[in-house]
């Protein structure tokens, strides 16, 4: 939520500090400002080059569309002010920290057995672009990190989608809807990239439904067609 926006303006030669409420939506409207361009939309935001408008002191964001969460916005900016970063990420941990946040955190980098039983029927799946997990290649510069689509059979209430790449766990991911009032099928996550390694990408890949509705987490697999 509170991530360092550098701006260098036309026409700057000393820096500044500025603490005002910014939010990720004020972006593309104060950039479209300083460049001379006029957005030919409505936008979320406002551009911040000139006085602060907003007056609230919450942060707002949407992880989910149509799901507004909301902090305080001077508690948490205080602790961010003294380096407590461990409560998002575990920036403790270094790079492998980055990918352990959420209430998933704690699953991240474990092997799919060890939260829980794997059986039932499949779930089924297609992903966004399966063309780009033929073949990785870590040197390239390139791989396929971020693993996204859709469930195509419908999920239990309160199931969450696990991604698994050679046999640990990458990251997690609540269903969300492509769009307000639809069903929430989609899925995204950002894996770590180096847990990829050369070759077929799809035999690296391995999708779970997480579910703890009976109050035992158990996992039901996902089978995904690859081409």
């Amino acid at each position: 939520m509170w991530v360092p926006q550098f701006i260098k303006a036309p026409g700057q030669d000393d820096g500044l500090v500025d603490d005002r409420n910014w939010e990720q939506v004020d972006l593309l409207p104060t950039v479209a400002d300083l460049a001379g361009v006029t957005v030919p939309w409505t936008t979320d935001g406002a551009s911040q080059t000139g006085k602060p408008t907003r007056t609230r002191t919450e942060k707002w964001w949407y992880d989910i569309p149509g799901r507004r969460e909301v902090r305080d916005g001077p508690s948490n900016w205080a602790q961010v002010l003294e380096g407590t970063t461990d409560t998002l990420v575990r920036g403790s941990e270094g790079v492998r920290g980055l990918y352990r946040f959420g209430t998933s955190a704690d699953l991240v980098y474990r092997a799919p057995a060890s939260v829980g039983p794997i059986g039932g029927t499949p779930a089924t799946a297609e992903l966004d672009d399966r063309r780009s997990f033929r073949e990785v290649r870590p040197g390239s510069g390139t791989v396929p990190a971020l693993v996204s689509g859709r469930l195509t059979s419908p999920p239990r209430p309160g199931a969450t989608v696990l991604v698994a790449v050679n046999g640990r766990i990458g990251g997690a991911s609540e269903p969300f809807p492509e769009r307000p009032g639809e069903p929430a099928v989609r899925f995204a996550v950002l894996t770590p990239d180096f847990l990829w390694k050369p070759g077929d990408g799809h035999r690296q890949l391995r999708l779970y439904l997480l579910d703890r509705s009976d109050g035992v987490p158990h996992l039901q697999p996902v089978s995904m067609p690859v081409e």
